[in-house]
């Protein structure tokens, strides 16, 4: 792992990875297309506790000691009092709760992507983003956001808060889109507003609690409208044309039953990057779920696929 080079840039794009185990560790496939998207186009720097063996060419490991003690990741991992908590409605409508032990991975993956923001600026990208053009730089600010769930139409989701704010704080919202973490773009480093952040995920994170799994980003959003930042919330072509709920290991992201989503033409013109929503961890289930997915985008007429052959990204015969 390089030590962090004094020199600080707002073109670099930020990642962080973790899985432990006995040498040597390997990336996986989506891992890899991913940084390798953004390598063609930028200097990336992939945030990790670890060594891999087959990080892409160009791609700097960065100690991701240098952002969070590792004891301290460990400790907030494995403390039972500092759980995740999930509330999924069952088909008889009523509400299931599920609490983690210890907290979840991707919110200790929130603490990282707002510590290296402020130290740095720059972008940070999730493991599961595929770049695929020069991500912007000319303003202060990029925020994401993804499409929510419709039906003919109409909002899926009835009287949902999608934003932290009142509706007329976006005057550009239409209810139809929610604000993502990820791609996030900060041109300056100890910029007030990733001062704030890390103050209000630090304390949120780390203290041995309960976090409801969307709260982070709830709270993010409000330091968003506090500071009247509203402006730079992209739409969601931008960064995520395709929603969560459209990527899941049943259904591949085709042409034919994903109508209502933008044109593979469109994402090709329009957009910086496509998050694929999956590699949020490397546990057991979750790659089992991640990989069988991508197995099937990639033998299916998918737009991932188009993606992927489109970028010169496509894995050897036989890498499935």
């Amino acid at each position: 792992l390089q030590p962090t080079s004094p020199r600080i840039t707002s073109t670099v794009c930020h990642f962080f990875w973790y899985k432990l185990g006995p040498p040597p560790l390997d990336m996986r496939l989506l891992n890899l297309l991913s940084l390798r998207s953004a390598a063609i186009h930028h200097t990336v720097w992939l945030w990790c506790y670890q060594s891999f063996s087959n990080i892409p060419v160009g791609v700097v490991a960065k100690d991701a000691s240098e952002l969070l003690p590792f004891d301290t990741f460990q400790e907030a991992l494995k403390q039972p009092a500092s759980s995740t908590t999930f509330s999924h409605k069952k088909r008889n409508k009523k509400r299931m709760r599920i609490e983690t032990e210890g907290r979840h991975i991707a919110h200790l993956s929130d603490l990282f992507r707002v510590r290296v923001l402020r130290r740095f600026g720059g972008w940070w990208l999730d493991m599961d983003t595929i770049v695929l053009r020069p991500l912007p730089t000319a303003l202060p600010y990029y925020f994401s956001t993804i499409p929510e769930k419709q039906k003919d139409g109409i909002q899926a989701i009835k009287n949902a808060k999608m934003w932290a704010g009142k509706n007329t704080d976006f005057p550009d919202w239409d209810g139809k889109d929610s604000f993502q973490n990820t791609p996030i773009y900060i041109k300056q480093p100890n910029d007030p507003l990733t001062i704030e952040w890390d103050a209000k995920l630090t304390a949120l994170v780390l203290n041995p609690c309960a976090l409801p799994w969307l709260q982070v980003i709830r709270e993010m959003e409000v330091i968003i409208v506090r500071k009247g930042l509203q402006r730079f919330v992209c739409p969601p072509i931008h960064f995520c044309p395709y929603p969560f709920w459209s990527m899941d290991s049943r259904s591949p992201l085709d042409f034919a039953t994903h109508a209502s989503l933008p044109s593979f033409v469109t994402v090709l013109r329009h957009s910086y990057a496509v998050q694929t929503f999956f590699m949020s961890s490397s546990s057991k289930q979750t790659r089992e779920r991640d990989d069988d997915w991508l197995r099937k985008e990639m033998v299916h007429d998918s737009h991932f696929r188009h993606l992927i052959i489109k970028l010169a990204l496509a894995p050897a015969p036989g890498k499935l």
